[in-house]
């Protein structure tokens, strides 16, 4: 009896920066389980300080401690420690007056963290649950189309004002309080099942926006769904201008006799 979620999920990602950066300037982070149990995408708001340090561990705080509660503000209770240490890395004695008048208004990022329950009685279905502030989406994908999309569902939903998580405590707290940012539920969540034959997907706004209003549409063969050839699709998209010239990053995840390792 298969009794891990290691002997299950075949995950694999890729991250690309926005055309005419650098790696290094590349504002997503995602982060992966070793053991596959949760998986988690950000995006860090350029206008922000430091918003892809945010990212980076807000992805690596839910990867090792998954969202339990949907609470506002026990989620706002979580972020204590990725914001701990987004601060713990900014050299404030060094910064020249207007880097440190833009280190306190703070940075921001989305988060998309998927966890799966632990223990897989059958091989053939896991149990899953995702937490979502902002408009990076997940994806569940069966042989006859798209079954769900989460937290947006249409291409028309996508702007430049999504909810964010903060680095500043008094902005979360705000959020958590109303419940909302420009009119939108600040911090969503679902559940479901991934069986045998489906496919979930995390993608960052940029490439969830183009899947929704251009990939998927087209796709004949939904079975055959490949994160390599979404990829390869995306970046030619991107030069085309069918797709936002920004950073993006896609995590996927099959069922499978054995856990892939994650692909960059």
């Amino acid at each position: 009896m298969i009794t891990s979620l290691g002997e299950v999920l075949q995950i694999s990602s890729f991250s690309c920066e926005k055309m005419g950066n650098g790696p290094d300037e590349n504002e997503d982070a995602y982060a992966v389980h070793p053991d596959g149990i949760s998986l988690a995408v950000s995006d860090g708001a350029s206008g922000g300080y430091c918003s892809r340090v945010l990212a980076d561990f807000v992805v690596s705080h839910y990867t090792d401690s998954p969202v339990q509660d949907l609470d506002p503000t026990a989620f706002c209770l979580w972020l204590g420690e990725p914001v701990s240490q987004w601060r713990a890395t900014i050299p404030w004695p060094d910064l020249k007056w207007y880097q440190e008048e833009k280190a306190r208004r703070g940075a921001f990022a989305t988060l998309l963290g998927v966890s799966f329950f632990d223990h897989v009685l059958r091989p053939d279905v896991v149990c899953w649950e995702a937490t979502a502030v902002g408009d990076s989406c997940l994806f569940l994908v069966g042989e006859e189309g798209v079954k769900l999309v989460f937290p947006l569902s249409s291409p028309s939903d996508f702007d430049d004002f999504p909810p964010l998580i903060s680095s500043r405590e008094d902005l979360n707290r705000e959020a958590a309080l109303l419940d909302s940012v420009n009119g939108r539920t600040w911090l969503t969540g679902c559940c479901g099942l991934l069986c045998a034959g489906e496919a979930l997907l995390l993608a960052t706004d940029a490439l969830a926006q183009w899947l929704l209003a251009s990939y998927f549409p087209q796709l004949q063969k939904f079975e055959e769904l490949s994160l390599s050839v979404i990829e390869s699709h995306a970046l030619v998209a991107r030069e085309e201008g069918t797709l936002k010239n920004d950073d993006v990053t896609g995590i996927l995840i099959r069922l499978g006799s054995t856990m892939g390792g994650m692909e960059s």
